[in-house]
């Protein structure tokens, strides 16, 4: 009976901290890698938005309360769904102005264990009317847990 314990256990043992060594290394492995991510089109920040605290939007509801959708004419007017049940969105949201601006997202990644996002603003040239430049990244769900961090270059 003995042996057979040793036969039985010692694989099960062994299996177990395989799989636990396998993971780790999985985990650390995703540290500092690129997190594939989609701009959303056609959105604007609703004048009646509260003070946004959180840049990451993971349900309908939540998103609702800060945009607005701006369809336009043509093909591509219609605003970039996103199913919220799989995904999850990240806004870049800089101040009201008069200059052209035009947003860049870098990159998004984990570090740490936070999701940090990368981006870049460019101005250009007063406008004449006030906009309220915004950028919507949409990307998978798994991350919707975590702490996002934002950082302008």
């Amino acid at each position: 009976m003995k042996t057979f314990l040793k036969i039985t256990l010692l694989p099960c043992v062994c299996f177990c901290l395989f799989a636990a060594c396998n993971t780790a290394k999985k985990s650390s492995e995703n540290e500092n890698q690129p997190i594939a991510f989609k701009e959303a089109h056609n959105y604007f920040l609703r004048n009646d938005a509260p003070e946004m605290v959180n840049a990451l939007f993971t349900s309908q509801e939540q998103f609702d309360r800060f945009f607005g959708c701006a369809t336009t004419m043509g093909k591509d007017g219609r605003p970039t769904p996103i199913n919220f049940t799989k995904l999850a969105a990240i806004a870049l949201v800089v101040p009201a102005t008069e200059i052209a601006t035009e947003i860049t997202p870098l990159s998004v990644q984990v570090q740490d264990g936070k999701l940090v996002c990368d981006y870049e603003v460019k101005r250009g040239q007063n406008i004449g009317y006030t906009t309220q430049p915004l950028k919507i990244l949409i990307i998978d769900g798994k991350y919707r847990d975590m702490q996002v961090v934002l950082r302008e270059h």
